[in-house]
């Protein structure tokens, strides 16, 4: 169940454009494999926030752990924050669901964080999605346009849906492959200039790698938009 993340450096090449030197993945796991069910998470429970249950367990993680997440509907209600060196993989993409709970007229900014300066981790095989409420801003948030950079970061294998703004946004991001995604079906499609599939944007992002993504029923038809603020 750990996190099949390459400890390789894969050079680029003229097909991967946008890469300025050689790409450094995250390394491979080697620790322990923290199942959130032995931690208190329930599937189809609408009624708790597993978000609390999963970043405890990313929390109470060490360097190389992966933190598990098997097949069932998780109801989450709080941000889940990443940690350096901590992965977050689901068993299959299709059948390990993160629904988000927004109550009210609330919104959350992301279903799945990464602060600046978080690094060396991969995050797989989930989807996300919108069981009540409104939509989050973004499904999965790398970075933001201040502090540290986000790196060595692997984004794959993941169907994103239901978010307002960005599926999957990378800001001051470097050495982030975004590999094997779907992406689909923002809530924003208004003429207001939202509705990204995959966003990279800030002066200090950088050979970041985007491959192999379906991207549908988005305003911005192109697979990426990357702009500087």
């Amino acid at each position: 169940a750990a996190a099949d993340a390459a400890t390789d450096v894969l050079p680029p090449t003229k097909e991967d454009a946008g890469l300025s030197g050689p790409f450094q993945t995250p390394d491979a796991s080697t620790g322990r494999t923290l199942n959130i069910q032995t931690y208190g998470a329930t599937p189809n429970n609408p009624s708790n926030d597993d978000g609390q249950i999963i970043n405890a367990v990313i929390k109470a993680a060490q360097p190389g752990d992966t933190v598990y997440m098997p097949n069932g509907t998780y109801h989450i209600k709080s941000t889940i924050n990443l940690k350096t060196g901590v992965s977050l993989v689901g068993q299959s993409r299709d059948n390990t669901v993160l629904a988000v709970v927004s109550p009210g007229d609330a919104q959350g900014s992301a279903v799945v964080y990464a602060a600046p300066g978080v690094s060396n981790l991969t995050v797989s095989d989930f989807t996300i999605t919108l069981a009540s409420g409104r939509a989050p801003l973004a499904g999965v948030r790398l970075g933001n346009p201040n502090g540290a950079p986000v790196s060595r970061v692997t984004v794959k294998n993941l169907f994103v849906e239901k978010f307002e703004r960005f599926g999957i946004e990378l800001e001051n991001t470097n050495n982030v492959r975004v590999d094997g995604n779907t992406v689909k079906n923002a809530t924003a499609l208004d003429g207001t200039g939202q509705g990204y599939g995959i966003l990279i944007s800030g002066y200090d992002a950088y050979n970041n790698w985007i491959s192999n993504n379906t991207v549908r029923s988005e305003e911005h038809t192109s697979e990426l938009q990357s702009h500087h603020d």
